[in-house]
Parts: structure tokens; C-alpha cells; sequence
């Protein structure tokens, strides 16, 4: 019987961790549950952006844009179909990153506020590097695992975006925290925005590889997700 009971509790133990270590969800944003519809503003963090957490210089927002990107600010909107100036990048939803504009009090302190978007997953193990589509902006995007920074290079420029790729094969088969963060700016506030995070199991390939389209396997295969 404590053979049994044994096995049993060591299955157990492998479901619950198996729950636990979760790939990364909603890496295009089209999980939101905001109308397209809804008027400008203000809505709900967990209704715009589920699976994700959204932070002004380190603190938590219950709340985000919709549609409504504002200069001067320290923002996360979430952007649809029919915003007024910026829009989703493709599909119904992309998210907007912008940071405030650093400014020098006469004190000497000086004031700049970043933002961030982050997720909690599993690198699964055949992850090989990250991909994403951005509106690219003039501040400073940062995309990080477990706080640690990942280079990116662009990979393709599109009509309505440019298409990014970092190597995230030193961090697979582990869960870590995904961030993207667009830090202050003292010379100009033009945010980033962001959609179709994937990861995949090509290495990234070099930008003048793209270009002479030796990897068109690849961008068919963009759509091959494995985050789950």
C-alpha cells in the first residue's frame, strides 16, 4: 500500500508541475476582451492584456489606454482596428509602449518614468530564438528573460512593420519572466508598438539572409507557434 500510495503522490507531484510550468500565452494580443467598439480611453489591464502585467516605472497598472495614445505620458494601450492615428499592426489588437520624456529639475533630480509589459512561461526546450513585428519608435525597447537582456536585430522591413528576431537558446527548457520595456527618452517620446511575439525552434537568421530570401521556409513557417 505505500508503494501505491508513493506512485500516486509522485504522479501528483509531475501533474502539478506540469501545470505550473505553462508556455507563454496570448503572445499576439488577440486574447483581449475589449469591443472594438469601446470608446477611447481607459479599460480594464486584465480585460486588455490577459496572461500579461503592465507596469508604470515599476508599478502595477489595473488599468490601460484603449485606442488612445497620448504624448507626454507614460503608456501601455492596448491599440484595435479603428483608433484614431495608431492602429493594430495586424489581426484585431496590438499593445503601445512609450515612456515619459526625461526631464532635469532645477534640484538636480531628474524625472523619467519607463514602461513595461510581462509574462510568466516556459521557454519550451526546442526554443531556439524569439520573433516579433514592431512599429519601432525612438526610444529604447528592451526585451529581457528573467531580467536579462536579449539582443535583437531587424530582420525584415515590411509596409507596416519591421520584423524583429533574438536567440533565446541559452534560456529553454526553463520559466521565466518575459518583458518588454521602453525606457524614458530625453531626446524625443515615440513609443513602439508591438504584436505577434513568437517563439520558434530556427535559430535567428542573419538580416542579409532575409534579404536574399534564403530563409522562406521560415517566414512560412512563421505562423508555426510553440508556446503550448
Amino acid at each position: 500500500m505505500k508503494i501505491v500510495n508513493t506512485i500516486l503522490f509522485i504522479a501528483f507531484l509531475a501533474l502539478v508541475q506540469n501545470g505550473e510550468a505553462q508556455g507563454f500565452v496570448n503572445l499576439d494580443f488577440e486574447a483581449a476582451t475589449v469591443s472594438q467598439t469601446q470608446a477611447p480611453g481607459n479599460v480594464s489591464a486584465s480585460d486588455a492584456l490577459p496572461d500579461w502585467n503592465a507596469y508604470y516605472g515599476g508599478n502595477q497598472q489595473t488599468q490601460i489606454g484603449f485606442n488612445a495614445v497620448n504624448s507626454g505620458i507614460a503608456q501601455v494601450a492596448l491599440l484595435g482596428t479603428n483608433g484614431v492615428g495608431e492602429t493594430s499592426i495586424e489581426g484585431s489588437f496590438s499593445v503601445f509602449l512609450q515612456g515619459t520624456y526625461i526631464e532635469t529639475l532645477p534640484s538636480g533630480r531628474i524625472l523619467g518614468e519607463e514602461v513595461s509589459i510581462t509574462q510568466s512561461g516556459l521557454v519550451l526546450v526546442t526554443a531556439q530564438s524569439i520573433f516579433f513585428k514592431a512599429q519601432p519608435g525612438t526610444e529604447t525597447l528592451l526585451m529581457s528573460l528573467a531580467g536579462q537582456n536579449i539582443p535583437f536585430v531587424a530582420l525584415a522591413s515590411e509596409p507596416n512593420y519591421t520584423l524583429y528576431g533574438g536567440d533565446v537558446s541559452a534560456y529553454a527548457n526553463q520559466s521565466l519572466e518575459l518583458a518588454f520595456t521602453v525606457l524614458s527618452s530625453s531626446s524625443g517620446q515615440t513609443g513602439w508598438n508591438l504584436d505577434s511575439i513568437e517563439f520558434s525552434s530556427q535559430p535567428v537568421p542573419e538580416p542579409s539572409e532575409f534579404a536574399l530570401g534564403a530563409l522562406g521556409a521560415l517566414l512560412l513557417g512563421f505562423r508555426r507557434k510553440i508556446e503550448s
